[in-house]
């Protein structure tokens, strides 16, 4: 596994293998559906199915969600940042939660730093922005490609003094066969009482 650190904002992990050819995907992006719809539509029971029935809990990051079955678990802990990544088999498709300060930001303030970090990737494009909420509280959405080929979507919550950072990752063509999947998990993403 590789972690990647944006500066001291966008938290994300990728598995180098996940990303096995950048030029592999051509033309202009896909359907902008996935970021149309944002983490707010209701989970099918197909998708609620698909996930472990067990809660995986993070009692330092104060958090637990479902992950999809066989999924492996990966806990990072470097440079005082706590990170969790989650990903299948084929290590074709993954996405991680991570936690760091704030630095005294609000929500807002954090994203705009974030993206701007994001943005100063020479090999970053920015696709759309959104708002969601999860855990009942509001985050901000950020959704790109990365190296033309990966499809990075972040979701930015702030609680206390800690931001934590949803990243979902696969390439553009396997996108419609796990959106479906991360969507269910982190829509059971709930906060730890304090």
């Amino acid at each position: 596994a590789k972690l990647v650190l944006i500066g001291l904002g966008a938290l994300y992990f990728i598995y180098t293998s996940v990303f096995p050819i950048y030029g592999a995907i051509s033309g202009p992006l896909e359907s902008y559906r996935a970021f149309q719809r944002g983490f707010q539509e209701s989970i099918s029971s197909s998708e609620i199915e698909a996930l472990d029935p067990n809660f995986y809990v993070n009692e330092n990051a104060g958090f637990k969600i479902r992950l999809p079955k066989d999924w492996r678990v990966e806990e990072v802990e470097e440079a005082g940042l706590i990170g969790v990544i989650f990903s299948n088999a084929l290590k074709d498709a993954s996405f991680n939660i991570g936690l760091q300060p704030t630095g005294g930001l609000d929500l807002d303030a954090y994203f705009e730093k974030n993206k701007q970090e994001l943005l100063g990737l020479e090999d970053y494009e920015l696709i759309g922005e959104g708002e969601t909420v999860i855990g009942g509280i509001r985050g901000r959405i950020i959704d790109g490609m990365l190296y033309n080929a990966v499809r990075i979507k972040q979701i930015v919550i702030v609680r206390g003094d800690n931001a934590y950072i949803i990243t979902t990752g696969t390439t553009e063509d396997l996108l419609e066969e796990y959106f479906d999947l991360f969507e269910a998990s982190i829509q059971t993403f709930e906060f730890l009482q304090i």
